[in-house]
This record gives structure tokens, sequence and C-alpha cells, in this order.
């Protein structure tokens, strides 16, 4: 067993077949995977504490940007790294707005399986330094 397969990855996306893509491409990277398809699933599986969130900015019950926002406002859920992702054309001021709400990183679709894993690998290391 590789340190990574105890490390959990929270994927919040309402759209089934981002999730499914994301979560081929976080467990190919040897993560266990949770997922959710609302911000207010994702609040609820957050209470497992998950070693990593990722989150898309457009959900159906509110933005990954709120999303972002209270889980690092929680002192609970405030240490774990939240990946904003995309599948529209990121603009700067979307960009800066995810990043203002406490985003440790931000990602657009189509997600390239190495960076991502690269992305998760070096979220994850900050956290632990």
């Amino acid at each position: 067993m590789t340190a990574n397969e105890e490390r959990v990855v929270l994927i919040v996306d309402d759209d089934e077949a981002n999730r499914y893509v994301t979560r081929l491409m976080v467990e190919r990277g040897g993560f266990q995977v949770r997922e959710a398809a609302t911000g207010r699933e994702g609040l609820d599986l957050v209470e497992d504490r998950p070693d990593l969130v990722i989150v898309d900015l457009h959900l159906p019950d509110m933005s990954g940007v709120d999303l972002c926002r209270q889980l690092k406002t929680s002192t609970r859920t405030s240490a774990i790294p939240v990946l904003q992702v995309t599948a529209l054309y990121p603009g700067s001021a979307e960009r800066a707005d995810a990043l203002a709400a406490g985003a440790d990183g931000y990602l657009a679709r189509p997600l390239d399986g190495e960076q991502l894993l690269a992305t998760i690998r070096a979220l994850l290391a900050s956290r632990a330094a």
C-alpha cells in the first residue's frame, strides 16, 4: 500500500461525466475518491475530513467559489486544500474570485492527468510542510 492509497480526495462536480473522468485520473494516482454532485453534498462529505477537495466552479445549488469560501472560513475545514476547476474558459476575474475565496489551486478543463496529479501532490506536500 502506498502513502497515496491512504489519502482521500473529494470531487464536487454536478457533471457526472466530469466526475467520472476526474475520478479515474485521481484513482490512477493511487488516491481514494469520494464524490458529490452538489455543494450541499460536498459540505456533508467534507465532515469525513478528506485530504483535498476538487470543486467545480459551477454547481447547481451554490457556486464553487461560495463552497470554497465556506470551507476556508470554517475552523474544521480551513486547512484542507481546495483545487477549483472549471469547464468554461477561465477569465482572469473568475480565477481571481476563486483564489480570493481561498482556493489553493485552479485548473481549467479539459484536465491533463499528469498536471492534475502533480497539482494534487504539490498541494498535499505544502499542507504537510
